[in-house]
């Protein structure tokens, strides 16, 4: 079988491409039209190169590349994340982390949380331990109005297709979004989560459109953390002395 990623399509659809031509790494992040932030993008990495295409209505592989749907009826699927077990797991913007399995979308989630998903707010980022299921965590950023608007970064224990909302390990929390304005606070709120080689876990928060705070030491919003897994912060870090 040839190597395989998958993509997220705005449509709510979830699609495998395969490409014979060596190993390919794709992720998506796609949102349907009636959201405020209508984009879709996709990144593929292989040996020999990155290739960048922008989907929208008709979709262009490139050469080498089949397209397969695994999924539909998605609620405003934001992050993938596939397992080399073979299962796929999709990060939905209204909270609900879905798992694609033996060719089916599991009718139970595998976890589901609190959020608040207006704009781009929501459950907005997911990534797995490097060693899963041997050491079985599951990261996931998302947005929460308990007790005000902000980022939340944590950490669960899955066991089979579920994740124990009781096993919950609060890493992060942000920054109160009502005093960092912005043209639309409920924009630009990043999302994106991935363990480097260095075995730290980078996560990408967004300026919610307020240009200043990304310019501060004093706020997350605007920048790109590195922590370790357990959430405490690397010595070896940027900034680790002024922040």
């Amino acid at each position: 079988m040839p190597p395989t990623g998958v993509l997220n399509l705005a449509s709510g659809r979830t699609v495998r491409l395969a490409c014979p031509g060596g190993p390919t790494n794709l992720r998506q992040a796609g949102r349907p039209s009636y959201r405020p932030h209508h984009w879709l993008s996709w990144l593929a990495s292989t040996l020999s190169g990155i290739a960048l295409c922008v989907v929208n209505h008709a979709i262009e592989l490139p050469r080498g590349f089949v397209l397969d749907t695994l999924a539909t009826n998605l609620d405003c699927a934001t992050a993938i994340a596939p397992i080399a077990d073979g299962r796929v797991l999709i990060a939905q913007q209204t909270g609900a982390l879905r798992v694609w399995k033996a060719g089916q979308l599991l009718e139970t989630p595998l976890l589901k949380l609190h959020v608040t998903d207006f704009g781009e707010r929501g459950l907005i980022g997911m990534t797995v331990h490097p060693d899963f299921p041997s050491t079985p965590n599951l990261f996931v950023l998302y947005v929460t109005d308990r007790p005000h608007i902000h980022h939340v970064l944590s950490r669960f224990t899955v066991n089979g297709d579920r994740a124990d909302p009781a096993s919950e390990q609060v890493l992060l929390e942000g920054d109160d979004q009502s005093k960092l304005g912005g043209f639309q606070p409920a924009g630009h709120q990043g999302g994106p989560l991935r363990f480097g080689n260095d075995g730290k876990i980078y996560v990408a928060i967004g300026e919610q459109r307020a240009g200043e705070p990304s310019q501060k030491l004093d706020t997350f919003q605007g920048k790109i953390l590195r922590l370790n897994s357990d959430g405490s912060i690397p010595e070896d870090n940027p900034f680790f002395n002024a922040t």
